[in-house]
């Protein structure tokens, strides 16, 4: 029953990331996307990697993350120790972090250095439907990679 239950949730989540690229979501335009720079310095690096087409979804994934950062973290987030940048994957400009980090649509990473930390899923499942569950996956997953920086 168990192997059941994983099965359907490994392909509504499939599903979901599809629909999110499929032509029958709404389309960003370069006019209202938002791409910051990432300086060198930055402790933590959060990229969001997202295609031409993008579902309800999508952008929630977007804005909250964003949103939770910035109030968990405003001293780290101004300070530049946490940085956010939005990514189009479609863009040829952005092709070496696409490349550098095997992605190909909707994904959530967390980096510090080396470490990837890969929260698409948890992004995907709680954004709308269980926002605070999401903002304690944020503090949890920036907690950790804050504690490596620091020791």
């Amino acid at each position: 029953m168990k192997l059941i239950i994983r099965i359907l949730f490994a392909i509504s989540v499939v599903l979901s990331l599809y629909s999110c690229a499929t032509g029958n979501s709404k389309k960003v335009t370069a006019e209202n996307q938002e791409v910051s720079e990432v300086t060198n310095n930055a402790a933590i690096k959060v990229f969001y990697f997202h295609t031409n087409f993008r579902c309800e979804t999508c952008n929630a994934v977007e804005q909250f993350t964003l949103d939770d950062l910035k109030i968990l973290y405003p001293a780290e987030f101004r300070d530049g120790e946490i940085e956010y940048q939005v990514i189009n994957v479609e863009d040829k400009a952005h092709k070496d972090l696409v490349e550098k980090y095997e992605v190909w649509g909707q994904t959530l990473l967390f980096t510090k250095g080396d470490k990837v930390v890969d929260k698409t899923t948890d992004a995907f499942m709680h954004v709308t439907t269980n926002p605070d569950k999401w903002k304690s996956i944020v503090k949890e997953t920036v907690d950790k990679l804050l504690r490596k920086s620091n020791s």
